[in-house]
């Protein structure tokens, strides 16, 4: 439990150090509020725009456009990474490339889905869902094909059939690297979510971030910044939670 105090107290001391940062750099004036408002006046501006139907619309767009990217890329990654971890051959000949495909910046695609989805949801929804199925089917593969023989034969030994060794077994053993893979994933796919809007959309975070930096409304700007800053961290805080929940821990 200590620990795990040290831990929290360390991070809420780096967010608190950086936000003191950015007020007293704001505070001296030491850079335009043309470049970076006071925080003040950031949550004055996100406090302003929660309160219209319009910032519920932009935030459900990037909120749905997630969830269904996300369920995508889970059900993609996950089974192609059980179906390639369960023969060495294929895994010793697609890891490798799965991993120099994910080297490339995949952004440089949206484009491709733009011409075939259009400018709409679709496109940020289809793309992020592919690159965010990487790190998930990379991780389910690593996790699967790097158990340990010895637990595999034991099981065996004492009589456990296909289906009990995956879950008995195969699966609790790669499980933290599967989690690692989920949460990734996630923030992958909603950071492509986001990109995706900033290039091309009509709605969204990403959308309210261009919008508001090519007129100069710098306050505006940072508030949906940090809104999707807010959204990741608690995303990523919910999903720690349930990989260990599900593991045990």
């Amino acid at each position: 439990m200590s620990r795990r105090l040290r831990e929290h107290f360390i991070k809420s001391g780096f967010v608190l150090t950086l936000i003191a940062l950015w007020y007293g750099v704001t505070r001296a004036g030491l850079i335009s509020p043309l470049f970076l408002p006071a925080p003040a006046q950031v949550l004055l501006e996100l406090r302003d725009a929660s309160g219209t139907a319009e910032f519920y619309e932009h935030l459900a767009t990037s909120a749905l456009s997630t969830g269904i990217a996300f369920a995508i890329a889970i059900g993609f990654g996950l089974g192609l990474g059980l179906l390639i971890a369960r023969n060495r051959l294929a895994f010793d000949v697609i890891e490798p490339l799965l991993s120099n495909l994910f080297a490339i910046p995949l952004i440089i695609f949206y484009p491709l889905c733009v011409l075939i989805f259009g400018i709409g949801p679709a496109s940020k929804i289809a793309f992020a869902a592919v690159y965010g199925a990487f790190p998930i089917a990379l991780n389910t593969m690593a996790g699967f094909a790097h158990v340990e023989a010895k637990y595999v034969t034991y099981a065996r030994t004492l009589g456990a059939r296909r289906w009990r060794l995956f879950r008995r077994v195969l699966l609790p053993a790669a499980l933290p690297q599967i989690a690692a893979g989920l949460r990734l994933g996630f923030v992958i796919t909603f950071a492509s979510i986001i990109a995706g809007e900033m290039i091309a959309s009509l709605s969204g975070i990403g959308h309210e971030i261009t919008y508001n930096s090519e007129i100069m409304e710098p306050a505006r700007m940072f508030a949906f910044i940090v809104l999707a800053i807010a959204m990741t961290v608690m995303a990523n805080a919910l999903l720690s939670v349930l990989t260990k929940v599900e593991h045990g821990t």
